[in-house]
């Protein structure tokens, strides 16, 4: 119409023609696909598990937190999306780090420059620290399984970034179904990244141990009556466990702490293999066992004791079926006796 009441203006005409015209939502970003998927996975996944949806969703907005722009799937594994900008993103945005009071940008930049090793010095570089990327330990065994370990971890870092993944994920003992999960988000592009509940529990607690990592270790900066970390772990059972669960701390203060570390790993289904304190405790006690000393006894220990107690015994192993007995001829006086099945071997005491 309005082109209509101004003859000799067709420009005119065709701007009134697009005004008129119905509007299209534009188009999703990148970024915001991203981030809503982010946001659902981590509220789906905290839902299942009973955790804070509100908080699985502002972490997996917030740079500074492991979720940030990736997909959570329903057994805790992270497959990072938004490509290169989501690790600039990490990499500048400011963050605390131990002896600043205050948020330092670029302290992602040793993270971030480490993934972008090229595959000979990183191969290096992990089999020195006897670490991976994601902080799994590369040497399991004793000798001479632990070379062959750190052999296969070599051929693995050269192999092209689809079958090298993949083979790494069946050195982890993570099955079948997480190999060829890895193995599809390896040839699609983006990161895969294994559930680790160790980790997974350092993230939730972050909030419960602050206040123990905000406190100086240097006792002439104490605040006036403010406690000491040594008398704070006294004083919070809970937080001892924590800190010794996630491999702060290699040894527990008190028997309450015995307790609540026993509770948290059972609670979230921890491997305490994948405790530093625990596998150092062992170590040493097997030292001690082969020079022939005796070892005294501290809270750790009695954190080992109870978790085996607590564990659910192992099935015995079935014992073959002896043959059948052969009858005695009719009349013979020789009783024949029968074989009884065997009993199920009690099972060794670690001690």
């Amino acid at each position: 119409m309005l082109g209509a009441a101004v003859p000799g203006r067709p420009e005119i005409r065709r701007a009134a023609l697009l005004a008129s015209a119905p509007t299209r939502p534009p188009a999703a970003s990148p970024r915001a696909t991203a981030e809503a998927l982010a946001v659902s996975s981590s509220v789906y996944y905290a839902v299942q598990h009973g955790q804070d949806p509100e908080k699985a969703a502002k972490d997996a907005l917030d740079p500074t937190h492991a979720n940030f722009m990736s997909i959570k799937t329903p057994w805790g594994a992270r497959i990072g999306i938004g490509g290169p900008f989501r690790s600039l993103i990490k990499m500048v945005v400011p963050r605390k780090i131990e002896g600043v009071d205050v948020p330092v940008p670029f302290a992602g930049f040793h993270r971030w420059a480490s993934s972008k090793i090229g595959p000979a010095p990183r191969i290096a570089y992990d089999e020195i620290r006897n670490k991976d990327f994601y902080g799994k330990r590369i040497a399991t065994g004793d000798f001479p399984i632990n070379i062959l370990q750190y052999m296969a971890y070599a051929v693995t870092g050269v192999s092209p970034l689809t079958i090298g993944s993949s083979v790494r994920s069946a050195m982890r003992g993570e099955g079948v179904g997480r190999t060829l999960e890895e193995l599809g988000s390896q040839f699609a592009g983006p990161n895969y990244i294994p559930f680790d509940a160790v980790y997974d529990a350092r993230l939730r607690w972050q909030d419960s141990v602050q206040e123990y990592n905000d406190t100086p270790t240097d006792s002439l900066k104490l605040a006036k009556r403010q406690p000491t970390r040594e008398e704070y772990r006294d004083k919070h059972p809970d937080v001892d466990a924590k800190l010794f669960i996630q491999g702060d701390v290699t040894a527990l203060r008190t028997s309450r702490a015995v307790r609540e570390a026993a509770r948290l790993i059972q609670e979230n289904d921890i491997d305490p293999r994948e405790i530093r304190g625990i596998e150092a405790r062992k170590k040493t006690q097997e030292e001690y066992r082969k020079a022939g000393r005796r070892l005294e006894g501290n809270e750790v220990d009695a954190l080992i004791r109870l978790l085996e107690r607590a564990s659910p015994p192992s099935e015995p192993n079935p014992q073959p079926t002896p043959p059948a007995t052969p009858q005695a001829p009719y009349g013979t006086t020789r009783r024949i006796q029968r074989i009884r099945r065997g009993t199920p071997t009690p099972e060794p005491v670690l001690r």
